[in-house]
C-alpha cells in the first residue's frame, strides 16, 4: 500500500553564486519529488554511509529485462548516505504503519538539459536486481533505501544527493501538496513531541494534528529599542551612557499598572497569534561587559508569561539596527564603541553616524536617514569588526582574542543568559516561546566593497550626505571631505550637489589617554572603567585601518590632507583565505556566526525554531541538516520601499527586489503602474522571498518578519499638522498601502507575518519614539482624539475596559505612559501627550486567572478605537487548516473574504480528535473531529447590535440555547443551487454518501439568553488562556469556554456578526471569532478535491473601514451604528 508514486513537481536550483560556497559548483539540479522531501548540496564531509544489504548478481541483472545490458555496480562502489533525519522519518513511518518492511525507492532519470529528475516513492517491495541500503538495525522500525542499478550508477555521477528529508507515508498521485506528516519525535531532540508542539515541515507552520497553521501577528515593540521615556529625541545621552546606561525594566510592556493586558487583549482582539519579541543587547548587559541585567531579564520573563496567558505564540528577536543607539539605532551596548577604539562624542562632528539626538531640531531629523548610516564609517566599521575582524582587521586584539571574537562572545553569551534564564522560568519553552531570530537586519559593514574610493553600487539608499567608504574612513580621522548629497523625491533618490563636511580636527579615535599601561610591562594598555585588556598590538588613536595598510594616515601629508589617497582600495573585496575570489558575506561570515549563535542556544531551548534573516532582500546561505535540525524557517523582511521613503502612497511603484536581482535591465522595466498593478507586483516579490526559503534552505516556512506602512504620510496630515485639519483621522491611503502589502503575503503565497510594529507609547509628533518612524499600528493620541477616548480600569489586579462616562467626565492618568522627558525646549513647546487611562494603582502582576473583560456594547470600540489601518491588519485568515491552503484572497472594499484549500485521503488529522478539547463539548455534544479554523474579524463583519446596546441579546444568566430558524438563507444572486449558504450554521450530509452537496437547509442559530437591565454589566472574556473554567471567571462576565487554544481574538456572541457565509460542502459554526469548518476527508484512492469558502457582510461592507475610526468611540453617541460613523463633530463616512 506504499508503492503509489509521490507525483508532486517541484524544481531545486541553486542559481546564485551569492549564496554558493566555494567549495560547491554552482549547477542547476531539477528533481521530481513532493514537497516533503529536501535535497541540498552539502559542504561538509559525509556521515557514515549505510549498510548495504544487498547487491544484485550479474544474473539477477540479466534476469529483469529492464536492466538486462546494465552493467554491475561493484559493492564496494555502490554507497549511498542516509542521514539522521531521513532515517527517523522512515523509522516513524514503519512505526506508525506497523510495516517493518517498508523502504524507501529512489528513482533517478537523465533530465538531459534540466539535470536528473528524481522520483522519491515508499515500497514495501523489492527486487532481487535492487540495491538495498539499511542504517544500522534499529527497534522498532527498520531503515531502508531501495535503489534500482541504473538510478544508483546516476547516483554514483551525481554525487551530490546527500539527505533525503521528510517522507509522506501516503503519497498521492493526482496532487502536489498535501497535509505535512507529522512526526511522532522531534527531528531536533528524537524525544516525542507533545500536543502543543509546532513543527515546521512541508514549507508550512505545522500543529501536532497535522493542521497546516499561519502565524500572523505584530513586533513587540518598536519602543524597546531604548529604555522607558528614553525616545532618540532625548538629548542628555552620553554621561549616562558612559556611566553605563540605564535598565529597559518596563520594555515593552507595562505589567504593574495593568495596561499590559489591555494592550495584549487588543492584540487578539485583532486576530494576532504571534509576536516577534523584540530586545536588545544593550537591554542585557548595558553596565558593562559581562554585567547582565538579571532585573530586566526576570521582567522579560513577566511580560513573556503574561503572553502565554493571551495564546501567542513567540519568537524572541535580538534586535538592532546600524548597530547601537549611539550609532543612530539600537541594539549593542554602549561600550562596544570604546572598545573598538572609538570616541563616541565625535560620531557627530565626523559623520560617522547621523544620530537624532544631536540634531538642532530633533523634529527635522528627515524620515529614513538613520538607515543611511548603514553605509556610515561607524557602521560599517563594527558590523566589519564584528563578522571578520580576525581576518581584516588581526591586529586589534582585546583580553587575549580578536576583536570579532570579543563582540560576537560577548553578544551571543547575552543571548544566551536570557535563554538560560527562560528555561529556568520552566513553563515558557514551546507552549509560548516557539524560536529564535537570528540578529536583526545584521550590516555587512566594508566586506565585498570593491574599491573603496567610490559608493558601492549595491548601495540603493542615498539621502543627505552621501560620502564614499574612502571619504568616511578621512572624516574619522577629521579630515574635511568634499562629498555627495541626495535627495529622495518620489522618483527615488536625486544627486542634490554636493556638500563640504569639515569635522575641525575632531576625530573618532579614543586618546590613549583613555587607558594606562598594563603594570606587567608587556605594552598591553587598561580600561579600568570597563575592565578590558588591549594589546599592544592595537593603539589607541589611530585608524585601524591605517594601522592595516589600508590608507596611510593623517600623519603624513603635505598639507593636503583631503586628497591622502587610499592604498589598498580592494582590500575588504576578496577573503584572505580565498583570495582567488569576492567574498560571500553571507556564506563567509554570517553563516559561521549564525552557527555559533545556534549552539549557544540550542543546549537552553533544544526544541527551538530558529528563524533564519541574511540582510535584507540577501538570499540565505545553503545550511546543513545539522544546522537547523528540521527545526527552521526563512525570516525575511519586506517593506514596500518607495511608500516608506516618499511618506506618501503613491499611483505608480517598482519591483524593487526584482530590480536588485537583476530582473531588469532598467528602473524602466521594472515600474509599475495602477494599484492593481502594484498589488500583484508585491505579491510576486514575496512569492520571490518564500521560493528563497524553498530553493536553498528547504521545506521550512516562511515568516516575513517585518512588514508594514508608515501612518505620518504626507506630511501627517492625518494628525493635523500639515495645518489642515480636512484629514485629521482620515487614514484612507495608509490602510491602502497596508492593505497592498499584507494583500502580498495571500494569494497563492499564504505567508505568515509579523506587522512592524506596536508601540504603545506613539504619539503624533514623536511617532514610535526612534528616528522620527511612524509606522505604529495603534497610538494613544489617535485614542484620545476629540470625544473618542474610552476610560480603563485596574480592578482586582486585571485589566477590563467598562462602560463609558458621558464625554464630559475624562480622567487622565497620573501614570501616563507617554510622557517625554526631552530637552526642556521641546517639552516646553508640546503638551506632553497623555492617554486617558483611570487607572487603579497596583503593586503585582494582573492575576493570570482573572480574564480581561470587556463590556459587549463597547467590544467595537475597543478593537478600533486608536488604531490605524485597522481595515487592513483586521483580516480574515485561516488559522489552521485541515488540508493545505492554496489560496486566500480578502477584498476590504466588498468586505468579501475567499479562501481555497486542497484535500487528499492524507489530510486526516492524526488521531482524528482535537487533543486540546474535552471529552464532551460546550453544547453537552460528543468531540467532533479537528477543523479548519478562520478568524473573523469584527471590524469588518460586525452586526448593527454591535454598536448598540439596546440591541444585544439577553445572556445574563450565561445559558446557551440553540434554536432553528423559521425563515431560509438568503443566497447569493449568482449562487447556482449545489452551494451551500447559510448565516450561522450548514451541514452537509456525510461525504461517504454519493449525493451532491446540501442544497439550501434551515440553518441552527444559537443565542446566548440575559436580562436586557444587566447588558451594560455584562463582560465578555478576551482570552487569558487560564481564565477558561467558569468557576475562575467573575460572576459578572459572560462564561463563554474556549474550545481551543488557537482561539484568535475575542469571544464574541453569534449575533454582534452579521455573515453569509457560502461553502462547497460540509458543515460549520461560528464560536466567538472563530469560524469552523468540516468537511469530508476523500477515501483511500479517491482523487484530491479543492473546497472553497467565501465569506461576505451581511448587509454589505461597513462604511468607514477604510478611512478609519481613529475619532470614532461608540460610548460618547446615544444612537446605533450611523449615529457612530456620524458623530456630532461631523461624518466620517468614506
Amino acid at each position: 500500500m506504499f508503492s503509489r508514486a509521490v507525483a508532486a513537481s517541484s524544481r531545486f536550483s541553486i542559481r546564485s553564486h551569492a549564496v554558493v560556497p566555494p567549495r560547491i559548483k554552482a549547477q542547476n539540479v531539477s528533481f521530481t519529488s513532493s514537497t516533503l522531501l529536501r535535497h541540498i548540496s552539502s559542504t561538509q564531509p559525509l556521515r557514515s554511509p549505510a549498510v548495504l544489504a544487498h547487491a544484485p548478481t550479474q544474473s539477477e541483472l540479466e534476469a529483469d529485462e529492464e536492466f538486462s545490458e546494465t552493467e554491475l555496480l561493484p559493492p564496494e562502489e555502490a554507497t549511498l548516505n542516509i542521514t539522521d533525519a531521513a532515517a527517523e522519518q522512515l523509522r516513524n513511518i514503519s512505526v506508525r504503519d506497523q510495516d517493518e518492511d517498508v523502504s524507501l525507492r529512489v528513482l533517478v532519470e537523465s533530465g538531459g538539459c534540466h539535470g536528473y529528475q528524481y522520483k522519491l516513492e515508499l515500497t514495501s517491495k523489492r527486487q532481487p536486481s535492487d540495491y538495498h541500503f539499511v542504517r544500522p538495525p534499529t527497534t522498532p522500525g527498520r531503515v531502508g533505501v531501495v535503489v534500482d542499478p541504473v538510478s544508483l550508477s546516476l547516483l554514483k555521477l551525481r554525487s551530490s544527493l546527500h539527505m533525503i528529508e521528510r517522507v509522506s507515508s501516503r503519497a498521492d498521485r493526482s496532487l502536489t501538496t498535501t497535509m505535512p506528516v507529522v512526526p511522532r519525535t522531534s527531528p531536533a531532540t528524537q524525544q516525542p513531541v507533545p500536543e502543543h508542539f509546532v513543527h515546521t515541515t512541508a514549507g508550512h507552520f505545522v500543529d501536532s494534528a497535522g493542521r497546516v497553521l499561519l502565524l500572523r501577528g505584530v513586533n513587540l515593540a518598536g519602543s524597546t529599542k531604548a529604555p522607558v521615556d528614553r525616545p532618540t529625541q532625548y538629548q542628555d545621552v552620553w554621561d549616562v551612557a558612559e556611566a553605563g546606561g540605564e535598565s529597559f525594566v518596563g520594555r515593552p510592556l507595562n505589567l504593574d499598572d495593568g495596561t499590559a493586558d489591555i494592550h495584549l487583549a487588543r492584540l487578539r482582539a485583532w486576530g494576532f497569534n504571534c509576536l516577534r519579541f523584540l530586545f536588545t543587547w544593550e537591554a542585557l548587559e548595558h553596565d558593562g561587559p559581562g554585567k547582565y541585567d538579571h532585573e530586566y531579564i526576570q521582567y522579560t520573563i513577566r511580560v513573556l508569561r503574561r503572553c502565554k496567558d493571551f495564546g501567542f505564540r513567540v519568537f524572541m528577536d535580538p534586535h538592532q539596527d546600524v548597530w547601537s543607539r549611539f550609532t543612530g539605532g539600537s541594539g549593542a551596548p554602549f561600550w562596544t564603541l570604546p572598545a573598538c577604539g572609538f570616541n563616541p562624542r565625535h560620531i557627530t562632528a565626523t559623520h560617522a553616524a547621523l544620530l537624532h539626538f544631536e540634531q538642532p531640531d530633533p523634529v527635522a531629523y528627515p524620515s529614513m536617514v538613520w538607515s543611511t548610516n548603514y553605509a556610515r564609517f561607524a557602521s560599517q566599521t563594527l558590523w566589519t569588526l564584528f563578522f571578520a575582524g580576525r581576518d581584516y582587521a588581526p591586529r586589534c586584539v582585546i583580553d587575549g582574542v580578536n576583536i570579532q571574537d570579543w563582540l560576537q562572545r560577548h553578544f551571543i553569551n547575552a543571548c544566551g543568559v536570557l535563554a538560560d534564564a527562560i528555561r529556568d522560568a520552566g513553563d515558557l519553552y514551546d507552549t509560548c516561546i516557539i524560536g529564535w531570530d537570528s540578529i536583526n537586519e545584521p550590516g555587512e559593514g566594508y566586506l565585498g566593497v570593491h574599491d573603496l574610493n567610490v559608493i558601492p553600487p549595491h548601495q540603493s539608499l542615498k539621502k543627505t550626505t552621501c560620502p564614499t567608504p574612502a571619504q568616511g574612513i578621512r572624516l574619522a580621522s577629521g579630515i574635511a571631505q568634499t562629498v555627495e548629497n541626495w535627495a529622495f523625491g518620489s522618483l527615488g533618490p536625486k544627486r542634490d550637489g554636493s556638500v563640504t563636511i569639515d569635522p575641525a580636527g575632531r576625530t573618532i579615535w579614543a586618546s590613549p589617554d583613555t587607558e594606562q599601561d598594563a603594570a606587567d610591562g608587556t605594552g598591553d594598555r587598561i580600561n579600568k572603567h570597563w575592565g578590558w585588556r588591549r594589546a599592544s598590538s592595537w593603539p589607541l588613536g589611530k585608524c585601524i585601518w591605517a594601522l592595516h595598510g589600508v590608507w596611510a594616515g593623517p600623519d603624513v601629508t603635505d598639507g593636503k590632507s583631503g586628497d591622502i589617497p587610499i592604498l589598498k582600495p580592494d582590500y575588504f573585496e576578496r577573503p584572505p583565505f580565498d583570495p582567488s575570489r569576492h567574498v560571500v558575506f553571507v556564506a563567509d561570515y554570517w553563516r559561521p556566526h549564525f552557527r555559533d549563535y545556534i549552539a549557544r542556544i540550542r543546549p537552553s531551548h533544544p526544541e527551538s525554531i530558529f528563524f533564519v534573516q541574511p540582510p535584507v532582500f540577501v538570499q540565505p546561505p545553503p545550511l546543513e541538516d545539522e544546522d537547523l535540525c528540521g527545526r527552521g524557517a526563512y525570516s525575511s523582511h519586506y517593506y514596500d520601499g518607495l511608500t516608506l521613503m516618499t511618506r506618501h502612497w503613491n499611483w505608480f511603484n517598482a519591483d524593487a527586489l526584482g530590480l536588485l536581482r537583476g530582473k531588469y535591465s532598467s528602473v524602466l522595466g521594472a515600474l509599475r503602474i495602477g494599484e492593481r498593478a502594484i498589488r500583484n507586483s508585491l505579491r510576486d516579490q514575496l512569492g520571490m522571498l518564500k521560493a528563497d526559503a524553498r530553493d536553498i534552505l528547504g521545506e521550512y516556512p516562511t515568516l516575513i518578519g517585518e512588514i508594514g506602512v508608515p501612518f505620518d504620510m504626507d506630511a501627517k496630515r492625518s494628525y493635523g499638522l500639515d495645518g489642515n485639519s480636512k484629514y485629521v483621522g482620515d487614514y484612507t491611503d495608509q490602510t491602502r498601502a497596508l492593505d497592498c502589502s499584507l494583500n502580498g503575503a495571500d494569494g497563492n503565497n499564504v505567508i505568515n507575518w509579523a506587522i512592524w510594529t506596536y508601540a504603545p507609547d506613539n504619539t503624533h509628533m514623536w511617532g514610535d519614539g526612534w528616528n522620527m518612524e511612524d509606522l505604529a499600528l495603534w497610538s494613544m493620541d489617535d485614542a484620545n482624539r476629540d470625544r473618542g477616548s474610552q476610560r480603563f480600569e485596574v480592578e482586582s489586579s486585571s485589566a477590563n475596559l467598562l462602560n463609558g462616562e458621558p464625554s464630559g467626565s475624562r480622567t487622565r492618568s497620573e501614570s501616563t505612559l507617554g510622557t517625554l522627558r526631552g530637552p526642556a525646549a521641546i517639552d516646553t513647546q508640546q503638551p506632553r501627550p497623555q492617554i486617558e487611562m483611570s487607572l487603579q494603582p497596583t503593586c503585582s502582576t494582573p492575576d493570570p486567572a482573572t480574564p480581561v473583560g470587556i463590556s459587549a456594547d463597547k467590544l467595537y470600540d475597543f478593537v478600533v478605537v486608536g488604531a490605524r489601518g485597522i481595515g487592513a491588519l483586521a483580516r480574515p485568515w485561516p488559522v489552521a487548516t485541515v488540508g493545505t491552503p492554496t489560496f486566500i484572497d480578502f477584498n476590504i472594499s466588498k468586505a468579501l473574504f475567499e479562501l481555497k484549500i486542497k484535500v487528499t485521503a492524507n489530510d486526516r488529522p492524526w488521531g482524528g480528535k482535537a487533543p486540546i478539547r474535552s471529552s464532551v463539548s460546550d453544547l453537552g455534544e460528543e468531540d467532533e473531529e479537528l477543523s479548519t479554523e478562520i478568524y473573523i474579524p469584527l471590524v469588518h463583519y460586525a452586526a448593527d447590535s454591535a454598536f448598540d446596546s439596546e440591541a444585544l441579546p439577553n445572556c445574563a444568566d450565561g445559558v446557551v440555547s440553540s434554536q432553528a430558524q423559521t425563515e431560509e438563507p438568503p443566497r447569493y444572486r449568482d449562487d447556482d443551487d449545489a452551494t451551500v449558504v447559510g448565516h450561522l450554521r450548514q451541514e452537509s450530509k456525510s461525504s461517504t454518501d454519493s449525493v451532491p452537496p446540501v442544497k439550501r437547509r434551515r440553518a441552527t442559530t444559537t443565542t446566548l439568553r440575559r436580562n436586557r437591565a444587566d447588558t451594560t454589566n455584562t463582560l465578555i472574556p478576551i482570552l487569558p488562556i487560564h481564565s477558561s473554567e467558569p468557576a475562575a471567571v467573575n460572576p459578572t462576565t459572560l462564561s463563554i469556554p474556549l474550545a481551543a487554544q488557537s482561539i484568535m481574538g475575542t469571544l464574541v456572541e453569534s449575533e454582534m456578526l452579521a455573515l453569509d457565509i457560502e461553502v462547497s460542502e460540509g458543515k460549520w459554526e461560528l464560536d466567538g471569532q472563530v469560524l469552523r469548518w468540516w468537511y469530508d476527508i476523500p477515501g483511500e484512492g479517491e482523487s484530491a478535491k479543492e473546497l472553497t469558502l467565501k465569506l461576505r457582510r451581511r448587509g454589505g461592507p461597513i462604511k468607514g473601514v477604510m478611512r478609519g475610526f481613529g475619532i470614532i468611540s461608540a460610548s460618547v453617541r446615544e444612537g446605533g451604528l450611523w449615529d457612530m460613523l456620524c458623530p456630532r463633530g461631523g461624518c466620517v463616512v468614506a
